[in-house]
């Protein structure tokens, strides 16, 4: 059989294997792929996404504490809460927190309130001040410029709880308990970090991509990549949170494209969580062409070996005639005489 002959035979086999296996991936072998392989790689690596961003979050918070508690040993800040206080050491604050507001640009603001939550006595957000001097600074009372449910949240949960989630000024309050120079414990300190830090530094981990947004659900955790889903998924995952509900949430737009809901399995302070395109979720048209592509060259080049790995009768003849040959030449220069070509010829016709 030559070249040819076996090239369109092993091209007929393939063609009949691949109808079938087309016939067979299209009646349930993809959903199995799917079910089995694909989709569990897809959750895995989701999920393995997810842990990390949870955990990078949680080094987030932890070098802002250690860096806004260092802050507070500044002996300008034990006077806070003096009624008459020097311009050396109002001016010292100003300085401080100046440059910590260069440093950080998305540090919303700082205040000191006291125990009560009822006063503020130091802050650097320009409409809590009410009357200026050259020794007292006059603030509004922190009812007049905070929402009245997290001040009680404060009051509950600024002791156990050293950061909150501040949904209504997408912010993480920072809190600290704040002793004058006698260490006697006399208020609290407030630093409102804006989420975009947090956005920032997850991009810069490669935790984000340029555009991603991140959704505050107060109180409670942070939903990733927000910004295609509007305030109806914070809304949502907000209840299913609160609820404590074990169902995996699903989200559809009003585009009628469905999410599917994804949440950290790393402890941390707060809940994580994502929602992802449920079109991630099975074998898309250029993956099954790939597939497929891949079975009828496999199958192809297989049955072309197969019927190549036998030799042509031909050919193995015109391969012993030539070691022969050699041979033969090889025994001529090695003795250096004539060549008997009679016995060469007898030799050659009984072979």
């Amino acid at each position: 059989m030559s070249s040819v002959q076996k090239l369109f035979l092993s091209l007929l086999i393939t063609l009949i294997f691949f109808t079938a296996f087309v016939f067979f991936s299209f009646s349930g072998l993809f959903n199995y792929i799917e079910t089995h392989f694909y989709n569990v790689k897809i959750q895995k690596d989701i999920q393995r996404s997810l842990n990390a961003t949870s955990a990078e979050i949680e080094s987030y918070h932890g070098i802002n504490q250690e860096k806004y508690k260092d802050l507070l040993n500044s002996d300008v800040l034990k006077t806070v809460y003096f009624l008459n206080q020097s311009r050396e050491h109002i001016f010292g604050r100003e300085n401080l927190f100046g440059k910590l507001v260069s440093e950080e640009p998305f540090l919303a603001g700082v205040r000191f309130v006291d125990i009560s939550f009822d006063r503020i006595h130091f802050s650097t957000f320009s409409e809590d001040i009410v009357r200026r001097t050259a020794t007292n600074i006059e603030y509004r009372d922190f009812k007049d410029v905070e929402n009245q449910s997290f001040i009680e949240t404060l009051r509950t949960k600024a002791i156990e709880e050293p950061i909150l989630i501040y949904g209504e000024t997408d912010t993480f309050v920072y809190c600290y308990k704040v002793n004058d120079i006698y260490d006697k414990h006399v208020g609290y300190a407030l630093f409102y970090q804006g989420k975009r830090g947090l956005q920032n530094f997850l991009l810069r981990k490669g935790l984000l991509e340029i555009g991603d947004q991140i959704g505050l659900v107060d109180g409670i955790g942070i939903l990733l990549k927000s910004q295609q889903l509007g305030e109806k998924a914070l809304e949502i995952v907000d209840s299913y949170w609160r609820n404590g509900s074990q169902d995996l949430l699903s989200f559809t737009l009003e585009s009628g494209e469905p999410f599917v809901f994804f949440e950290s399995e790393v402890p941390s302070r707060f809940k994580v969580g994502m929602f992802v395109p449920e079109s991630l979720f099975g074998l898309n048209r250029t993956l099954k062409l790939i597939i497929l592509s891949a079975v009828f060259l496999t199958l192809f080049l297989l049955l072309f070996l197969l019927l190549n790995i036998k030799q042509e009768p031909a050919l193995i003849v015109s391969e012993r005639i030539k070691k022969l040959q050699l041979h033969l030449l090889w025994e001529h220069f090695e003795r250096k005489q004539e060549i008997d070509w009679k016995r060469i010829k007898n030799e050659l016709e009984g072979r």
